[in-house]
């Protein structure tokens, strides 16, 4: 081959090389928009006092209360669920008027003649002041939650209200032995099957995102 022709050669691969690469390339940029963060907040409820209630040598027609503050100590509103769970009733024995009706020592009848009234202490301006003290602003209504018998009630999930974040609330629980009307004061009366008994439960609040 002489030298002209591999100087052609040459020149037809240069020109080959320079195609290939302006095949192959362009002109760009890159940019970011920055890193960007999805944090969960939270819910919290909290006991933050309760009244203690251990009452005894009760009769029908006796009332008692007890006081309690729940928080929201987490980020987000929340609402507010109830029920009574936990309900035991206790015998503590039969005696001889209780076993005039037949009773029996399997357990106890107190809460057929109780009532539960449990009330929220209404702070509708959601600022924590205490309402109704003097110099502050008027008392607002208690929110009834549930008012009934406190046996039928057990494990019944009830609205309770919403609850802010960073916000307390007040609520207050009587409990009422319901006294029957006297029918006859030689014949035994029906609710002779509670004397000598005994009944504990508790309270429950769930606090869930609003809307749930």
């Amino acid at each position: 081959m002489n030298r002209r022709l591999l100087m052609g050669a040459a020149t037809i691969g240069s020109a080959a090389t320079l195609v290939t690469a302006a095949s192959f390339a362009s002109f760009n940029d890159t940019e970011s928009i920055g890193t960007k963060t999805f944090n969960a907040g939270t819910l919290d409820l909290q006991k933050t006092w309760s009244q203690p209630l251990s009452a005894t040598n009760l009769q029908p027609g006796d009332v008692r209360s007890f006081d309690f503050t729940l928080r929201n100590a987490g980020s987000l509103d929340g609402d507010l669920k109830m029920k009574i769970v936990d309900l035991v009733d206790s015998e503590n024995g039969v005696n001889d008027v209780e076993a005039k009706l037949k009773d029996t020592a399997s357990a106890g009848e107190l809460s057929k003649y109780v009532t539960v009234k449990v009330e929220e202490i209404r702070d509708d301006h959601h600022d924590g002041r205490d309402y109704g003290r003097p110099g502050g602003p008027p008392p607002q209504p208690a929110r009834v939650i549930y008012d009934g018998n406190l046996r039928s009630s057990v494990n019944v999930v009830r609205e309770a209200g919403d609850l802010r974040h960073g916000d307390d609330c007040d609520y207050k629980v009587t409990l009422t032995f319901v006294k029957d009307k006297l029918t006859d004061a030689f014949d035994v009366q029906a609710q002779n099957d509670a004397q000598g008994d005994g009944v504990s439960f508790d309270l429950k609040f769930a606090l869930v995102q609003e809307n749930a």
